[in-house]
């Protein structure tokens, strides 16, 4: 088992642990995050920093900490390059 497998299921196991507590509000959004866990699927990095909140408590981190431990976890974005090129339409000759 790797880390990223072992951070998964950890943060699974806070998941569940969250979701039999009372006084917790934000179970929808804790559901959501658990199905897309279990179902190995990455999560958004706003999702980790909603979690946070809670996981600071129980793992003894800031905020901060959190985020970055379960950074593997979230979706890396990559931007396409939208700038736009034309010096592959001219011939060097022409110029």
């Amino acid at each position: 088992m790797n880390e990223n497998e072992q951070k998964r299921l950890l943060l699974i196991k806070y998941c569940n642990k969250y979701l039999s507590q009372s006084n917790i509000l934000m179970k929808p959004f804790i559901r959501k995050c658990l199905d897309k866990l279990e179902r190995k699927k990455t999560i958004k990095t706003r999702d980790i920093y909603k979690l946070s909140h809670l996981l600071s408590h129980n793992m003894s981190m800031t905020r901060e900490q959190v985020h970055k431990y379960f950074k593997p976890l979230t979706i890396k974005s990559v931007k396409p390059d939208t700038s736009i090129d034309l010096t592959q339409f001219f011939y060097i000759g022409d110029i």
